[in-house]
């Protein structure tokens, strides 16, 4: 009788990547084992595709892997595994974005600005390949040497080179200094170079969280300038705001003062300005609700549930009006100690799951959210149940 062949082990897209990403991050098969409670022997395994690993040690390589601000990178790891994603945007939203910047920037072809305006929405909502091609497409439509700088460096931001795509814009704003064109604004320019320093900061994997926070902070004194040579520009001001707040969540309490104190500044102007409808509702909403939270970040929680009471006029059924408002009540109890801010904080997050929004991202964020962390303590079997819905929500 003859010797029974053994399948061949064959190493998976999943066993690729980790064995990719646990090499970039230096760790040993033995230290990557002992940091989420599994032997070297196994992770060995699950590299040469020979294990799957079950959903919650995706999460634990996840968290490792990646800030909590890579929502891409999570749920591409998730997906390699065979789970759904956790981060799950409002698709039908994002498309009619996307749609409204693509038809601007075909109605008015000579724009340059409107293009590459469509080119980075896409690019910073992952639709690579669609980016690629619209580029492709740029290069025919714009012939300037300093448009052809700035598509150059778009292109190797879609390749994930950042570098390389922060090298290149610097060079295109270094022509636009040295040119003075009419038809290009220095203000786009560096608004585009400010969210290239930002990309960097949350969708490159392979950087250490120190450099991360640094590219946040350069992203911030980008927009900032950009901001202040436009300050009509309502659009600008608010991605300044947006990556104070993330280059705030990323300090330690004493660094991060002035900076919060900065994205409220920020937050406050985009919601004073003039024009600010240009932004649409959704979009001016959410600015209230981060002003709010960064409010309860520097203790004044007054203006932080007022502002919440205005904006639940308008959105009471809102699930992250009712997450920030959970969140604002942890941080309040941790000042005053005071039992009945707990009880109010669980009524919130209990609230934000009823939420139907296909974006609601309560699941997902309420187990890892730092600030929640006392009322996980109060209130542990409403994060059981939170737990066991995130589970049935991927099966």
């Amino acid at each position: 009788m003859g010797r029974k062949r053994t399948k061949q082990i064959e190493a998976t897209p999943l066993s690729q990547k980790l064995a990719e990403l646990r090499t970039k991050r230096g760790f040993s098969l033995e230290e990557l084992g002992a940091q989420v409670e599994v032997s070297a022997t196994y992770i060995r395994m699950l590299e040469s595709g020979e294990r799957q690993p079950s959903r919650e040690l995706v999460l634990k390589l996840a968290a490792l892997f990646f800030s909590p601000y890579q929502t891409h990178q999570i749920d591409e790891l998730l997906l390699l595994a065979g789970f759904s994603p956790i981060h799950q945007a409002n698709l039908s939203l994002l498309k009619d974005l996307l749609e409204l910047k693509a038809e601007a920037a075909e109605s008015e072809q000579d724009n340059f600005q409107a293009f590459s305006t469509w080119v980075m929405a896409l690019l910073k909502n992952n639709h690579l390949e669609e980016a690629q091609k619209a580029l492709q497409m740029g290069f025919q439509r714009f012939q300037d040497h300093l448009q052809l700088k700035s598509l150059l460096a778009l292109l190797e931001l879609s390749r994930g080179n950042y570098l390389e795509a922060i090298e290149a814009q610097n060079q295109a704003i270094e022509a636009y200094l040295s040119l003075k064109p009419e038809n290009i604004k220095l203000s786009d320019l560096k608004l585009n170079l400010g969210e290239m320093y930002f990309l960097r900061a949350v969708h490159q994997a392979e950087i250490p969280q120190e450099d991360r926070t640094e590219a946040l902070g350069k992203a911030c004194e980008i927009l900032h300038e950009a901001s202040s040579l436009a300050p009509e520009d309502v659009y600008i001001l608010d991605e300044f705001a947006r990556c104070s707040f993330n280059w705030a969540q990323c300090l330690d309490a004493s660094a991060s003062k002035p900076v919060w104190q900065q994205t409220i500044s920020a937050f406050q102007s985009v919601i004073r300005a003039e024009n600010k409808q240009d932004l649409g509702g959704i979009v001016l909403n959410e600015a209230a609700l981060f002003l709010a939270l960064a409010l309860a970040k520097t203790d004044d929680f007054q203006a932080a549930f007022s502002t919440l009471d205005l904006v639940s006029i308008y959105q009471p059924e809102s699930w992250l009006l009712h997450y920030i408002r959970a969140v604002c009540l942890c941080l309040n109890f941790q000042q005053k100690q005071a039992p009945k801010l707990l009880a109010l904080a669980s009524s919130a997050l209990q609230k934000a799951l009823l939420d139907t929004d296909p974006g609601n991202r309560t699941l997902s964020e309420a187990q890892a959210d730092p600030d929640l962390s006392v009322l996980m303590a109060y209130d542990p079997e409403l994060f059981q149940k939170i737990q066991e819905k995130s589970e049935e929500q991927t099966r």
